[in-house]
């Protein structure tokens, strides 16, 4: 981590073993642990405080036999998503796969749950976005626009109804969600 002000470096992560990279990164339990999400598909917590792994070896399983692309965070539940057709949502605190969803297309490259945790967005190697209920984890909807996959997703924190998608199609569009 990076102190700004002075800008030093506040600490390394330490690694215990080899995971293959980084692929996302997400701040939980008001920040003070970092949530990692490695290519080999497994997920490992750190203490911001420390840098230090903490003991979660047996605890989150891996999430797939895929490497993982991207993974987001609500409350205790995660979930990941990557190059196979599957979406993997898992408690944090006990490691219990809550439920996998099977897509019809292969490779999510970005997943968003929205501020008020009422929905979860997939952006697709098919050029979909795949909406999810979170609590239930239904499917919504489909959305089609991009002629390319979708790259990324973000939620307007001032406007929960308001999605924003991009592609390797060179365009972005907004989306008013209900």
């Amino acid at each position: 981590f990076w102190d700004l002000t002075s800008c030093s470096l506040v600490r390394p992560l330490e690694i215990v073993s080899g995971k293959g990279m980084a692929m996302s990164l997400c701040f939980i339990r008001e920040g003070s642990i970092l949530a990692v999400a490695f290519e080999d598909s497994s997920v490992r917590l750190f203490d911001v405080g420390t840098g230090k792994q903490l003991e979660t070896e047996g605890l989150i399983p891996k999430t797939s036999s895929e490497p993982v692309t991207c993974m987001s965070v609500a409350g205790d539940r995660a979930v990941t998503a990557g190059a196979s057709n599957s979406l993997t949502v898992f408690t944090l605190s006990s490691g219990e796969i809550v439920k996998t969803l099977e897509l019809p297309c292969k490779g999510v490259n970005d997943i968003r749950i929205r501020v008020d945790e009422k929905i979860m967005a997939a952006g697709c190697w098919d050029n979909s976005i795949r909406i999810f209920a979170w609590k239930s984890l239904r499917p919504l909807a489909v959305l089609k626009y991009h002629t390319a996959g979708v790259t990324t997703i973000s939620f307007n924190p001032s406007q929960p109804s308001m999605m924003a998608t991009a592609s390797t199609d060179k365009r972005i569009a907004l989306w008013n969600l209900y």
